[in-house]
């Protein structure tokens, strides 16, 4: 369970950072990296008919906070178990007041980066990545690399 709750606080963590590009001044920049802290408040364990574990969906939302500890957005993403030995391969979404981010990716483990694959309004011409780091169950520290937003 312990690895379930790694990897769904790695997803959310890199869709939290992306929500952080939406609010300036709110999450610490270093050059053209944002970083920010996501917290996990909804999850769902969806199995699938087989037992899994491959087809097993990690299904959740976190709220997005700023290294401040000032909330700053929201996101949801699902996930699905690609491979016995822990892969995920996943699909998020961050709406924020100026649009939406997109990302998706390969998972494996506590640390995992995603590509950046679109986004809305102020975000329509976004690309990058984020990488993540679970730094405990359900909480993860997010570096966001954002180009062209």
């Amino acid at each position: 369970m312990r690895k379930q709750l790694l990897l769904t606080s790695t997803v959310a963590a890199i869709a939290a950072g992306i929500a952080a590009v939406s609010a300036p001044g709110t999450a610490t920049a270093d050059g053209n990296v944002i970083r920010i802290v996501e917290l996990v408040e909804a999850q769902n364990v969806i199995r699938p008919p087989t037992g899994g574990p491959v087809g097993t969906r990690y299904v959740f939302s976190s709220a997005i906070y700023d290294t401040a500890g000032n909330r700053i957005g929201r996101d949801g993403a699902d996930c699905v178990q690609t491979n016995p030995d822990g892969t995920f391969h996943c699909v998020i979404s961050v709406v924020l007041s100026g649009g939406e981010l997109t990302f998706q990716g390969i998972a494996t483990g506590t640390d995992a980066v995603f590509a950046i694959t679109g986004g809305t309004g102020r975000f329509r011409n976004a690309r990058g990545d984020a990488h993540a780091v679970d730094t405990e169950p359900g909480r993860a520290e997010v570096a966001i690399r954002l180009i062209g937003a």
